[in-house]
């Protein structure tokens, strides 16, 4: 004879489980995640491309020690979904969004983002024909029997309610203390929200948080315009391939010229000019890491070095697009990479093919920066993704011998100082307080850079030797 077993979770361990492991700003990326796929699902867009893509969409972020809000306009939940699927832990249907680049994966988003910040959550929204309103109150998690949530409809407004409000009452005391002012939560928030949209913010899309509006972080790169007719341009390298159904695009270069003697010496610590450089990861337009200078992404793994203050010019982007957001290099968090994933092992042979194209460039000018002076003022500020796909018909771009996923690339031939070098490099130390009285003697001022100020008096003693021998 056997007995039934009772072996459903409760809810509370459910939902513990569910929201232990994720930090608070990654559960409210979570939600504008989802207003990005809701903008990507009702324009029905198979590609990201275009300056404008976002233009029109938006989505207002509230926050303070009582609650939570976030209010968009892109389009709403489907009626037939909210009944079906976006309330329920975990994902029905994961062909609903194919031919879609969205990051929508597991179903969890939404909920494991509420339950994080409290117990009494209100979900509004209005998709074309119904606006309904669904509510999850603080006594619905105690119950494990009943799983059902009940969704009101209400009267419908005019087509610019199109969107979805979500509201966060009840807050937990920890996400309470963190939203208070005196936390400055808010502007940590627009910070991160800055960098992770920034190729979506850029395409048009607005987000403001407490009434603030975000900026974007920018990637640009030098190039030198009309590159083929520059014999002394900077070029960035470029890579373009296509690995199954992932779109993967690599642009590698100059941020800015390249670093000062006195800049590369700064002792015991990156210069704080290398906050800018490094490789950053994009996935459908998602940034998943932000100006790695690690071996993530090639340095300090053969035949990369590390990186220190000498490369701080260096800077590039990694995108990879597709439908199937399954197919990424993404954690479940959508935040970080998966580094067991085989294509992010594919991509990273060529990232390291371009990191190392520039830090070559730097050994081969080190101690001759001043030289190459002229090539950095020729190049101008460009967007690495617009310049990909801007460039795609020049002649430069070059099938990769032996590829296998339909790769080409712009492998650019940098400039190289003349094989005879006459110069030799002068070096030496003195006192701190020693520099600083000769820096205010010659300038009037006691912060002037060293480098200028040894230069200054090789070139007074030279043109004294000059002139008695």
């Amino acid at each position: 004879m056997s007995t039934p077993v009772q072996a459903t979770p409760t809810k509370r361990f459910f939902v513990n489980s569910l929201t232990r492991d994720i930090e608070l700003k990654d559960a409210i990326l979570d939600l504008l995640d989802n207003c990005i796929d809701g903008v990507v699902r009702s324009k029905d867009l198979k590609t990201l491309e275009g300056e404008n893509v976002y233009k029109g969409f938006r989505a207002d972020i509230v926050l303070d020690e009582q609650k939570f809000e976030i209010h968009d306009n892109c389009g709403g939940i489907p009626m037939k979904i909210a009944i079906e699927e976006a309330f329920k832990f975990g994902r029905t249907n994961p062909e609903r969004d194919a031919q879609l680049e969205t990051v929508g994966m597991y179903g969890i988003g939404m909920k494991r983002a509420v339950f994080k910040m409290g117990t009494h959550i209100l979900v509004e929204s209005q998709h074309k024909e119904n606006r309904y309103t669904v509510e999850i109150p603080p006594e619905w998690l105690e119950d494990d029997n009943d799983w059902m949530l009940n969704l009101e409809n209400l009267k419908l407004l005019g087509t610019s309610h199109e969107g979805t409000s979500i509201i966060v009452n009840n807050l937990h005391d920890e996400i309470s203390d963190r939203f208070s002012q005196r936390r400055g939560f808010a502007k940590e928030l627009r910070d991160e929200v800055g960098r992770i949209f920034a190729l979506i913010i850029k395409k048009g899309f607005v987000v403001t948080v407490n009434d603030v509006e975000v900026s974007p972080v920018s990637f640009d790169l030098l190039q030198t315009d009309e590159i083929e007719d520059q014999k002394d341009g900077i070029e960035t390298y470029q890579l373009k391939s296509e690995y199954n159904d992932v779109m993967i695009d690599i642009a590698i270069g100059f941020y800015r010229p390249l670093a000062s003697i006195d800049e590369v010496e700064e002792e015991n610590r990156l210069s704080r000019s290398a906050a800018n450089a490094g490789i950053t990861i994009i996935c459908n337009d998602r940034i998943v890491l932000f100006r790695d200078k690690s071996h993530i992404t090639g340095w300090g793994s053969k035949p990369v070095p590390s990186f220190h203050n000498q490369f701080l010019p260096i800077a590039g982007i990694v995108r990879f697009s597709s439908a199937n957001s399954e197919n990424l290099p993404l954690t479940t968090t959508k935040r970080g990479l998966n580094l067991s994933a085989k294509i992010y092992w594919y991509a990273l042979e060529y990232i390291k093919e371009g990191v190392k194209k520039f830090t070559d460039f730097t050994n081969q000018w080190k101690g001759k920066e001043s030289e190459v002076k002229s090539f950095f003022e020729k190049a101008t500020y460009q967007d690495p993704i617009k310049m990909i796909n801007e460039n795609e018909e020049k002649v430069s771009w070059r099938a990769v011998p032996k590829g296998r996923f339909n790769e080409k690339r712009v492998n650019p031939s940098l400039p190289k100082p003349a094989r005879r070098n006459t110069k030799v490099r002068i070096t030496f130390y003195r006192e701190k307080e020693e520099v600083k009285l000769v820096a205010e003697y010659i300038y009037g001022d006691s912060a002037a850079n060293p480098s200028d100020i040894g230069d200054f008096a090789f070139e007074k003693q030279y043109e004294l030797a000059k002139e008695e021998l």
